[in-house]
C-alpha cells in the first residue's frame, strides 16, 4: 500500500508534459512538417498512453485494496507483479521490456525527461536512442531531413553512415551540421580503444563497453566499405531477435571481420 502511494505520487514528475496546453503549440512552432518533429510528436503520443495506463492502474490498485471496487484479474496480476518487483503485463505490452520494474520505472522517467527538453528546450545537441520506442523511425526521420536539404537527392537513395566521435554527452556543446549525434550504446563481445579508435580484445571480467558518440549521418551513395570496417549490428535488447534489430553501424577494426563475426560483436542499446 505504501509503495503504490509513493508510486503515484511520483508519477506527478512525469505528468506535466501531457496536461500541457502549450504541447502541440510548441511542436507546431518547431516545425510541423520537419521529419524529425513528426517522430517526436508520435512518440510523445506513445508516452502519454503509457503514462495514462500507469496511472490509471495504480489508481485502481489503491481502491481495489481499500475495497471501493473489485480486482478483477488485471488489478491481481499488476499488484503480484510489483510486490515482486516486475513489470506488470499490463504495462509491459503497449511500453518495453525491462528486467525488474525499478529499471522500467527509471527508463520510465528518463524517456519522458528526454521527449519534455527536446519539446519545450529545442532539438538535443545529442539523442539517448535508447529512450525512443521506434529507433529505426528516428533514423529514417534523420535521411528524410537530409535528403530534404539536398536538391535531387531521393530518399531512396539515401543510405546511412556514420563516425565514432571521441566526446560522450557531458563535453558536446552543439550539434552536428548534418545527422545526429547518438549515444548510449554499449559494445557486446569486444572492447573499444579510445586511443586509435578501434575494435580491440574485450577487456578481462568486463562484458560491456560504453561507446562515445557516435555521428550518425545520410550519404547519397553506396559504395563497398573498407576493409579495415566491420558492418556492427544495433539491438535495442541482448536478445538479439529480428523484433530487436536496428540497423547496422561501421566500426574501425584491426582484424577481418570475420574475427568480430566468430566474437558475436554486437552494439546494444540496452543492458539490463
Amino acid at each position: 500500500m505504501r509503495y503504490l502511494l509513493k508510486a503515484r505520487n511520483t508519477m506527478k514528475e512525469v505528468w506535466w508534459i501531457e496536461r500541457s496546453p502549450k504541447t502541440h503549440d510548441q511542436l507546431k512552432e518547431m516545425g510541423a512538417l520537419n521529419s524529425l518533429n513528426i517522430f517526436l510528436r508520435q512518440e510523445i503520443d506513445r508516452m502519454q498512453r503509457v503514462i495514462k495506463l500507469v496511472k490509471i492502474t495504480l489508481k485502481d490498485l489503491l481502491l481495489a485494496i481499500e475495497g471501493i471496487i473489485i480486482m478483477n484479474e488485471n488489478l491481481r496480476e499488476a499488484f503480484d507483479a510489483i510486490y515482486d518487483a516486475k513489470v506488470p503485463m499490463v504495462w509491459k505490452r503497449g511500453s518495453w521490456e525491462s528486467a525488474s520494474l525499478g529499471f522500467w520505472y527509471t527508463e520510465l522517467i528518463m524517456r519522458n525527461k528526454q521527449f519534455v527538453k527536446w519539446c519545450f528546450k529545442g532539438r538535443p545537441t545529442a539523442f539517448w536512442m535508447t529512450g525512443f520506442f521506434n529507433p529505426q523511425g528516428f533514423l529514417t526521420a534523420m535521411k528524410q531531413e537530409v535528403a530534404r536539404a539536398h536538391k535531387g537527392w531521393a530518399l531512396d537513395a539515401v543510405y546511412l553512415d556514420n563516425k565514432v566521435t571521441k566526446h560522450f554527452t557531458q563535453v558536446i556543446s552543439a550539434g552536428p551540421k548534418e545527422g545526429v549525434y547518438v549515444y548510449g550504446l554499449y559494445l557486446d563481445g569486444c572492447s573499444w580503444d579510445k586511443k586509435q579508435d578501434r575494435l580491440v580484445e574485450s577487456v578481462p571480467k568486463v562484458i560491456y563497453t560504453e561507446m562515445p558518440m557516435i555521428h550518425i549521418f545520410a550519404i547519397n551513395t553506396n559504395e563497398p566499405r573498407p576493409k579495415d570496417m566491420y558492418t556492427c549490428p544495433v539491438y535495442k535488447k541482448p536478445r538479439r531477435t529480428d523484433l530487436n534489430f536496428i540497423t547496422p553501424l561501421w566500426l574501425p577494426c584491426k582484424f577481418s571481420f570475420e574475427h568480430w563475426i566468430l566474437r558475436g560483436v554486437g552494439l546494444l542499446c540496452d543492458i539490463k
